[in-house]
């Protein structure tokens, strides 16, 4: 996508990527964690959208899927970057 933004003092225009990761609230801070330790930018936009809506049947497949990875995530484990699919 093409980025327009105010940067140290100036408006800088550039291509950036977007990545969208998929999840269950409960795994926020360490995807949060993984992509602030992994990310070009000294303070990347990380933010979470909460939904008002979402397709059961897609809820039900993801959280067996989340839950078949990571089990629940109660203490945080820290992600390797095998754990993190792009």
């Amino acid at each position: 996508m093409q980025s327009t933004y105010w940067w140290e003092g100036k408006i800088v225009e550039e291509a950036e990527t977007e990545l969208i990761v998929k999840t269950l609230k409960q795994n926020y801070r360490a995807v949060s964690d993984e992509i602030q330790k992994n990310h070009s930018y000294k303070t990347p936009f990380i933010g979470a959208l909460k939904l008002s809506e979402i397709n059961g049947e897609y809820y039900r497949y993801m959280k067996t899927i989340v839950k078949k990875q990571y089990g629940r995530i109660k203490s945080r484990k820290k992600l390797s970057e095998t754990d993190v699919k792009v």
